[in-house]
């Protein structure tokens, strides 16, 4: 449908909202970069997420991560049970997974489809939010 479809509007706030200090996945493509070059990669970049949403096919490098050890304690120990996996992933594919989680919540949120109990992963709620509540 094409209230899926994204604009290079849509592409350069995605990118725009960015942190600077997000680490880079498998590509290497870093925030930094994809902030300093968004206004030259957003077309590009529509012409592969419409095409990604309108397929149904996200690209397989995208599924890509590195997964990195992180200690829980500083210093950290020699012990494999002190560190925890992170995985990276490309920051590309989460410019197009933030366009369409977007697309999700506003197609949630119009249609009253979100439980006032639904405390998680929404704007303005939070976990600590259902425990005042």
């Amino acid at each position: 449908s094409s209230d899926l479809l994204c604009s290079q509007t849509d592409i350069i706030k995605i990118i725009s909202d960015l942190p600077v200090q997000t680490s880079p996945g498998p590509d290497h493509i870093t925030s930094l970069l994809l902030k300093s070059t968004a206004h030259s990669i957003s077309f590009p970049l529509q012409h592969i997420f419409n095409l990604s949403i309108s397929t149904g096919i996200f690209p397989s490098q995208w599924k890509l991560s590195l997964v990195t050890p992180i200690p829980k304690t500083n210093p950290p120990s020699s012990s494999p049970t002190d560190y925890r996996p992170i995985s990276l992933l490309s920051l590309v594919s989460k410019v197009l997974e933030r366009h369409i989680f977007s697309i999700l919540l506003d197609h949630l949120f119009s249609n009253n489809l979100i439980s006032d109990s639904q405390f998680g992963f929404l704007p303005q709620r939070s976990t600590t939010s259902a425990l005042i509540n």
